[in-house]
């Protein structure tokens, strides 16, 4: 990846490390805030990368851009029932933080492969 995206990675991951180091920041629900802050960041940056990407593109490979999006969704929505499933129904509030991690991770992995398909569309060659 690009040093621009290893910037903005870093930001993101700065950001929700700092938050999570606050002293007024370690109960559940203060550290589930600053997961939460982080996948609201991740989220922009898949929305943004994916707007990026789709205008680049021409008509054929948009429809490979919307089909691998719709298909990653329905991805993103078992996983998250899964992840409910496994760490929502133990007991103890730390299963709430890993659950939200958990689901941080599915969408900065996205916004990061977006980022990536997007670096390589404008290699010069």
């Amino acid at each position: 990846m690009s040093q621009d995206s290893t910037e903005f990675i870093n930001t993101i991951e700065v950001e929700m490390t700092r938050c999570l180091e606050v002293d007024s920041n370690y109960s559940t629900q203060a550290m589930l805030q600053c997961v939460y802050s982080a996948t609201d960041s991740w989220e922009l940056e898949l929305n943004k990368n994916y707007n990026e990407l789709i205008s680049q593109l021409d008509d054929d490979k948009k429809d490979y851009l919307k089909k691998t999006q719709q298909d990653w969704f329905v991805f993103q929505e078992s996983e998250t029932l899964l992840i409910n499933e496994l760490y929502l129904t133990k007991a103890g509030t730390m299963y709430i933080l890993m659950a939200a991690s958990k689901k941080l991770e599915i969408v900065k992995s996205r916004a990061i492969k977006l980022k990536e398909h997007l670096e390589i569309l404008n290699i010069v060659d």
